[in-house]
């Protein structure tokens, strides 16, 4: 619901994925993103917002996230996005895996 609130959880827990608003009654989203771009362990990202644009977009994805949804968003995109992400991190931990075995 806010900045503050999120900092408390992730005080608490790590995160693979994080469903971001860009605008939070607190402060921006985007800033939010940034300081989660610099943790040892970087949650994937997906922004949310309901006042799109392409300057927003752009800027959300420069920063670090890994989807930007656009507000009305049904479950199917959601359902997507975890698709997109689970993949991704599978990925990942093959490319990590290979790059181990290599050396």
């Amino acid at each position: 619901a806010s900045i503050t609130d999120a900092n408390s959880c992730l005080a608490r827990d790590t995160f693979d994925l994080i469903f971001l608003d860009v605008h939070l009654p607190d402060g921006s989203g985007i800033d939010l993103l940034k300081s989660l771009q610099q943790r040892p362990q970087r949650p994937l990202v997906v922004m949310t917002t309901g006042f799109g644009s392409v300057e927003s977009a752009v800027d959300c994805m420069k920063s670090g996230a890994f989807d930007y949804l656009l507000k009305p968003f049904s479950l199917d995109h959601i359902l997507i996005a975890l698709k997109n992400a689970d993949e991704f991190t599978q990925l990942v931990k093959v490319n990590q895996f290979l790059s181990h075995e290599e050396g």
